[in-house]
């Protein structure tokens, strides 16, 4: 009898467990894919992003050292300050490893060489400097900065054709280089254009001389005191990009006197402060940045102010954003 409920209580069990089992298994399966999935799309996601930020490498003509092609070097985040995500430690510390950037320009032309560097010891670490493999310095200083903190930037300039070109700087100084952060590429632009020179609005903009201190032949007054005058500038750029405009005024009264600025027919500010300076022979900048594109650009002026504009010198433009000590180009 025994034996018999034995027989029966594991036949039981046994269609029992193989209902459950097929059951079970498809699920225990299903979530292992499951999870094998998440590490693949994880992985996929960590090499996609590093793709995406290398694909964005060169905006604003800067190119991060991390995505350049080396050789005795590594790349390293340990030191903040950085752009990025991280920068180039020339290791092991001996002459010989380099760093190339391919970088791409639109025209033919001179360009700034600006590496951004940090050096926190106490010896010189020159770089030379090679452009599509022509050597165009032979000991870019690469001086202390204070620290490992400190990032700075060493300059010079070169001629680079449109398209790609192999920038490197290869450490040669017994210790190597110095930690490089990223090389910024620009052609500088740096015109100034006087506004008695510019296009006028008849009858309700003079000429005059009468203030000392101008560059040029004279400057710009708002005869009369009116709002709705304007000043045109027309200005040849050589490359798309971000530019300051500085107009140079004077203003000796006490009140306000804005002005709407348009470029090419838009306004990039409805009032662009113009406040007094002092005195009709106390020149000042304000200041504003605009995207400009390749050629002919408009720049206008209107005076805004119940009692139209100020007094207008010149209008600088450039891209200059940083005072770099730079090196001249040899000819």
């Amino acid at each position: 009898m025994k034996g018999k409920r034995f027989r029966i209580v594991t036949v039981i069990f046994m269609l029992i467990f193989s209902i459950i089992l097929p059951v079970m298994a498809p699920t225990s399966v299903k979530a292992e894919q499951e999870n094998e999935n998440v590490v693949i799309e994880a992985g996929t996601l960590v090499e996609e992003e590093k793709e995406a930020n290398s694909n964005e490498d060169g905006i604003g003509g800067i190119y991060e050292a991390e995505y350049a092609e080396l050789e005795g070097a590594i790349v390293d985040n340990k030191h903040i300050g950085f752009t990025g995500t991280g920068f180039v430690d020339y290791v092991p510390n001996k002459p010989g490893g380099w760093i190339e950037w391919t970088v791409d320009v639109p025209i033919k032309g001179i360009y700034n060489l600006d590496f951004r560097y940090a050096h926190g010891g106490t010896d010189l670490r020159p770089a030379e400097i090679k452009v599509n493999g022509e050597t165009v310095e032979s000991e870019l200083p690469f001086d202390p900065t204070g620290a490992f903190t400190e990032w700075k930037y060493t300059s010079t300039k070169a001629s680079l054709k449109a398209g790609e070109n192999k920038i490197s700087a290869t450490g040669i100084a017994p210790s190597g280089g110095a930690n490089i952060d990223h090389l910024k590429v620009l052609m500088e632009v740096d015109e100034i254009y006087e506004a008695e020179e510019a296009k006028l609005e008849e009858g309700t903009v003079i000429i005059d001389d009468k203030h000392a201190g101008f560059t040029g032949t004279g400057f710009i007054d708002f005869k009369p005191n009116q709002p709705g005058s304007w000043i045109e500038w027309t200005i040849d750029i050589p490359i798309e990009g971000e530019y300051s405009l500085d107009f140079r005024y004077a203003h000796g009264g006490t009140d306000k006197r804005p002005a709407e600025i348009k470029v090419n027919d838009e306004v990039v500010a409805p009032e662009l402060a113009f406040d007094p300076t002092g005195d009709f022979t106390a020149w000042q900048y304000t200041s504003l940045k605009a995207k400009l594109t390749v050629g002919k650009n408009r720049i206008r002026l209107t005076g805004v102010a119940t009692n139209g504009g100020s007094n207008i010198d010149h209008l600088r433009v450039h891209n200059k954003c940083l005072e770099l000590p730079r090196r001249k180009l040899e000819t």
